[in-house]
């Protein structure tokens, strides 16, 4: 089976933030870490955070870290949550999980089909 992971590029998030309607939740998972990551579009900002508490953390790093931004753009240029860059950590995304109790625009219908598995 094809590995739909690497068919989900910069590009395909990017479109998909432009045309989802409400707030669309994404959940990353990477490659060697125990934590999972948020990013929530806003009408006119992006969040990005670790979701609840490190693992491994002191009291230092309590928290999800959540910053906002502008755009994806800014955010995925940007070190933010635990030293996470994903322009620099983007082959290392295991997965991406997207709440899709919406009806995808006609504009990005065909990410549905590119980027759904079902067990």
């Amino acid at each position: 089976m094809e590995d739909n992971i690497s068919k989900i590029t910069y590009e395909s998030i990017a479109k998909a933030l432009e045309f989802l309607p409400s707030e669309p939740e994404f959940e990353f998972y990477f490659k060697g870490r125990k934590e999972v990551y948020s990013l929530v579009k806003y009408k006119d900002s992006i969040s990005f955070c670790r979701c609840g508490y490190k693992s491994d953390c002191s009291s230092d790093c309590s928290g999800s870290n959540e910053e906002y931004f502008g755009t994806f753009d800014e955010l995925y240029n940007a070190t933010v949550a635990d030293g996470i860059c994903l322009k620099d950590e983007w082959e290392r995304i295991e997965s991406i999980v997207v709440n899709d109790t919406f009806r995808l625009p006609e504009e990005i219908e065909d990410l549905y089909t590119v980027y759904y598995c079902s067990s």
